[in-house]
């Protein structure tokens, strides 16, 4: 049941991190009048580059995977993509490992790469961005899908050993490499409701950190910020989970602590949901490392008694409905623990007995200058480990209910945020209806009831 922190997967060349092959370099000078302020850019040549690569025994490159560890060999295949820190620029061309060792242990970096560098230039290099669509190519961990083979596989070495001599470039030690993220062998089994261990077919699974610092998106090439944070986790489509149970997933943390944990839900064809939260070792979540280990999801709830109405959207791998009918009619009832509302136009929402909880995010937002309908009819809760349970630019509310948020941060927002302000009783009530707020708690979990009603006449 432990996650078991396995070998440190130090990389000293291969399982290379990612980068951005960008726009064409440009070269020479503008031609400008005695007014104009001359720009010089740095001249762009043509390199042939040989950069000794080297690294630790299990550190290699292509992953595969044995037991508690892991086993690789450089692959004359693997590209690798420079980019000068110094002159900031990305170096058009890539290397690749060549007089790779008899042990698949060492290797050298070779081929033409265009651009400017200089004597202790920084550079740093890149592999495997598994996003090269645009020029910001970058590590994309939402795509992958549990299998081993599929596993994102990318790292980042700096050197300021440069030498050039001539059109030659090479560096004066070996480059090491560091691992833009660790690997996670877990083998999962899942409890029914009687505790019973059954097989069920998982056919969205969603992976989420406790302390919200699992990255979706590394961008190593920004100065600052590269590590894009989704709140909502990473969620796989039909994942890949072996016969034995057995799924793989490359995972980059930032900051991760003891108090961190792994939290995984799983959902099934038959709308049953299983989760486990999973405390992180005593240093958190480190990258560069293996974690091997069995994880046992209990039975959590059944979507089934979740009813939507009245849109297309479907949840999607986040459990998110992303609704674009424009003034939609959206009856919602029952009880979810997972879904989010994403409204990207204005419509009316009806809130019928619905018990929502979301441990990560908000249950509704709205578009910037949009209005949210909201009836509420009969008892209604919601409980978000957020600021907001609702946000909108506008809103107003009708029926005849109550509506109970809870939230862990910004009590000023009083659970609902309109406009980025906490939502005036006053002014949310809809023509021919009054609503009045109850504080129930004024220390975290923050509770609020909005009691909707007709007004007199």
């Amino acid at each position: 049941m432990n996650l078991k922190n396995g070998k440190k997967m130090k990389k000293r060349m291969n399982i290379l991190g990612a980068l951005t092959i960008a726009a064409a370099l440009t070269a020479g000078f503008t031609a400008c009048s005695n007014d104009d302020i001359t720009t010089e850019q740095p001249a762009v040549q043509t390199y042939t580059v040989s950069i000794p690569a080297s690294f630790d025994e299990g550190q290699t490159r292509a992953v595969s995977f044995d037991g508690t560890k892991t086993n690789s060999t450089f692959v004359s295949t693997e590209e690798i993509y420079v980019y000068n820190v110094t002159k900031d620029m990305v170096l058009s061309g890539h290397l690749q490992p060549t007089e790779i060792s008899a042990n698949g242990k060492g290797c050298k970096l070779t081929g033409s790469l265009s651009g400017s560098v200089s004597n202790g230039d920084e550079l740093r290099l890149l592999y495997n961005p598994n996003d090269d669509v645009t020029a910001d190519m970058f590590m994309d961990y939402t795509r992958q899908t549990g299998a081993a083979a599929n596993v994102v596989d990318g790292a980042v070495a700096t050197s300021t050993h440069i030498r050039v001599v001539g059109n030659q470039l090479t560096t004066t030690t070996s480059v090491a490499f560091e691992n833009a993220q660790s690997i996670f062998h877990q083998r999962l089994i899942f409890k029914n409701a009687e505790n019973e261990t059954i097989h069920p077919t998982i056919t969205k699974l969603r992976v989420r950190s406790k302390n919200n610092k699992l990255v979706s998106y590394y961008r190593p090439l920004r100065s600052s910020d590269p590590n894009v944070i989704d709140a909502s986790g990473i969620g796989i489509t039909n994942p890949t989970i072996d016969a034995n149970g057995d799924i793989y997933l490359a995972l980059r943390f930032t900051e991760s602590s003891s108090t961190d944990a792994l939290i995984l839900t799983a959902y099934d064809s038959d709308g049953n949901v299983y989760e486990l939260e999973k405390s992180a070792p005593s240093t958190g979540f480190q990258n560069g490392r293996y974690y091997h280990g069995t994880m046992t999801l209990p039975y959590a709830r059944n979507m089934n008694s979740f009813m939507v109405t009245g849109t297309s959207a479907t949840p999607n791998s986040y459990s998110m409905y992303d609704v674009e009918e424009n003034n939609f009619d959206i009856t919602v009832s029952g009880t979810t623990g997972d879904c989010i509302f994403y409204l990207n136009n204005s419509g009316k929402m009806t809130l019928n007995d619905v018990t929502a909880t979301n441990d990560h995010t908000y249950f509704i937002s709205g578009r910037s200058n949009k209005t949210l309908t909201l009836e509420i009819n009969g008892t209604n809760t919601i409980s978000c480990v957020n600021s907001f349970c609702i946000k909108t630019s506008s809103l107003k509310l009708c029926g005849t209910g109550t509506l109970t948020v809870s939230t862990t941060a910004r009590p000023d927002l009083c659970g609902i945020a309109v406009n980025s302000s906490a939502a005036n009783p006053n002014t949310v009530a809809a023509e021919g209806y009054t609503v009045t707020r109850t504080v129930v708690s004024s220390t975290s979990p923050y509770t609020w009831i909005y009691t909707v009603a007709p007004s007199n006449e």
